[in-house]
């Protein structure tokens, strides 16, 4: 079974960057609502990976389910998801293969 790879840090700008665009939160308040300071915010961003525990906080946060990209991301001989990321949503579409 092969799988795409997941950038989860971009993922979370993204969705974060969505929210901010409307006024919905700021990188100040997020970082509190974290328990971490906005340097460390720019941290999670660059994480290719991050803790489950932590996600779950920041899916809570953002209003967003980020595991369903993991459970989402897999490829077998028939079908082939694809995850793409434009203004901030991201979207998923089956390619058939």
């Amino acid at each position: 079974m092969d799988r795409k790879e997941v950038h989860i840090g971009e993922i979370i700008e993204s969705q974060f960057n969505a929210k901010k665009a409307k006024g919905e939160i700021t990188r100040q308040e997020f970082a509190m609502r974290l328990c971490k300071t906005p340097p460390d915010v720019n941290n999670i961003f660059k994480r290719k990976s991050i803790d489950t525990d932590l996600l779950l906080i920041i899916g809570e946060i953002l209003d967003f389910d980020f595991f369903s990209i993991y459970c989402n991301n897999v490829v077998d001989k028939e079908i082939k998801l694809e995850i793409t990321i434009k203004n901030g949503n991201i979207t998923h579409s089956k390619i058939t293969t």
